[in-house]
């Protein structure tokens, strides 16, 4: 059995007198890739930034290698080896490709960051061919590509990617979701939050959050089933 990698317990997060996520139970494996499905608005955001560290949950607890993390602050998270993808990529746009990856050298976990914005290059090849441009100069699927290869380039053991399709053409989502598989198969552990379904491929399991609770678990197979997957993401039927 491996061994359960993260492991959130009874999470709530809650802004102001808002709950956006109440009583969520999550855990991840290592070397798995858990894809949390859910319509906007379910609290998928919300519950990711409270595993990062960037929001405190309202209660419950998150536990990491079975220690709780819940009250370390995230660059010591980013440390202990969980790096999160934020939607929306936040890229230095001024900064060449090769300076955002070097921004690795940031992480205190990574004492070999050559070697791992090597292993960048050799996953997302188109990178190496625009390493001198700046990342405002990037298509929308490099500059995606880029910011999953910075969160790489901190050689994490947890890789939290919050929606990597927004804003991507069909095709280009397949291509990172291509890459993603690269990933996965070096030993990065995946939690990947979506709307898109085009996650099924990756996934070794599936969950849903609607309303910010899990109403639904299950391999990914179930969930390409069009009246499952509605039932379950839009609470049809």
């Amino acid at each position: 059995m491996k061994e359960q990698l993260l492991r959130v317990d009874g999470v709530s997060v809650a802004y102001g007198g808002l709950r956006a996520v109440t009583d969520v139970d999550i855990s991840v494996a290592a070397g798995e890739c858990l894809v949390l499905l859910g319509p906007n608005g379910a609290g998928k955001t919300s519950l990711m930034h409270a595993i990062a560290g960037v929001v405190t949950p309202a209660s419950g607890d998150i536990r990491y290698h079975g220690e709780s993390i819940r009250k370390v602050r995230t660059e010591k998270r980013v440390a202990r080896g969980i790096c999160l993808v934020p939607e929306g990529r936040r890229l230095f746009t001024s900064l060449t490709v090769e300076e955002n990856l070097r921004l690795g050298r940031a992480s205190r976990r990574n004492k070999h960051v050559d070697e791992s914005i090597e292993l960048v290059r050799e996953t997302f090849p188109v990178l190496a061919g625009r390493w001198k441009q700046s990342a405002a100069t990037l298509s929308g699927g490099e500059q995606q590509m880029l910011a999953i290869g910075r969160a790489l380039a901190t050689s994490p053991e947890l890789l939290i990617l919050d929606e990597p399709s927004i804003g991507l053409a069909p095709k280009v989502v397949a291509d990172v979701y291509r890459r993603l598989a690269a990933v996965l198969d070096q030993g990065v552990t995946l939690l990947v939050v979506e709307q898109n379904i085009s996650a099924l491929e990756l996934a070794t399991r599936v969950q849903v959050l609607r309303n910010g609770v899990i109403v639904s678990s299950g391999p990914p197979q179930t969930y390409r089933d069009a009246d499952v997957l509605a039932d379950a993401y839009l609470g049809a039927g």
